[in-house]
């Protein structure tokens, strides 16, 4: 079902890329297990800067 998921992400971004403007699509599992590898999904487009991305967790009211 994941890849299901992430394909109509993905068309959906194309369907509506017509504008200019920067888009960005982040793509992440529902469920993230602790004490094993998980990864995220990131799409951008129609960038004309540079572009710094920070991931923070919590849990708990916890940041990780």
């Amino acid at each position: 079902m994941e890849p299901i998921i992430f394909l109509n992400t993905f068309l959906l971004h194309f369907a509506v890329s017509v504008a200019s403007e920067p888009q960005y699509i982040l793509w992440v599992s529902s469920v993230i297990q602790s004490h094993s590898a998980e990864k995220a999904c990131l799409h951008l487009s129609n960038l004309n800067e540079s572009v710094s991305l920070s991931v923070v967790l919590e849990s708990d009211g916890y940041n990780t």
